[in-house]
């Protein structure tokens, strides 16, 4: 699994939709990246918020 910086706040750090400095893979295994975890949301249009191993994101049930 990769790491990247932290993502603390609407389109990231420097609030321009880029993380300076991350770089992505040039190739993907043919079946994607493995999944790490997966949690189900309701519906709602926030984006993530990254910092450290936590990840928050507003959504609405119901």
């Amino acid at each position: 699994m990769a790491m990247a910086g932290d993502w603390p706040q609407i389109l990231g750090p420097n609030r321009n939709g880029q993380a300076t400095g991350e770089r992505l893979r040039d190739k993907w295994p043919a079946a994607g990246p493995e999944v790490a975890w997966r949690f189900e949301l309701g519906s709602g249009f926030a984006g993530p918020v990254v910092a450290g191993s936590r990840v928050v994101v507003f959504h609405r049930v119901g």
